[in-house]
């Protein structure tokens, strides 16, 4: 629960995954969103950005990237895979979703917009 301690770049894109998650419907585990955020925005991946949206399209890419490995194993608890809470399919959806947004908003940056209205 502490991985988010002292960065507020990371709880600010978590949250921002969070509420794309939830608009989209899509059956990401939080925890496997935590975990993945913190992991992009770390200095051995993408590193933090100033901007938030960077922040927020590395992380898109760097969960959908995980979702095409076997296993992700949890930080906490070793012995968790947080792959086992999803299917096959639910995988394949989610790392699409993720992979077709982010070309589009890279292409149209106003569609950010979109993804995020209420």
């Amino acid at each position: 629960k502490n991985i988010t301690v002292n960065k507020p770049e990371a709880r600010r894109v978590i949250k921002l995954l969070k509420t794309y998650r939830d608009r989209n419907n899509l059956p990401l585990p939080t925890l496997m969103v935590e975990q993945c955020v913190v992991a992009a925005l770390s200095d051995n991946n993408f590193g933090i950005h100033p901007s938030d949206t960077e922040n927020l399209l590395n992380s898109m890419d760097f969960i959908a990237k995980k979702l095409e490995h076997k296993s992700l194993i949890d930080i906490a608890n070793s012995n968790n895979n947080l792959h086992d809470k999803l299917t096959g399919m639910q995988k394949d959806y989610i790392a699409n979703q993720l992979n077709s947004d982010i070309r589009r908003i890279e292409e149209n940056p106003r569609y950010i917009k979109e993804v995020f209205e209420c």
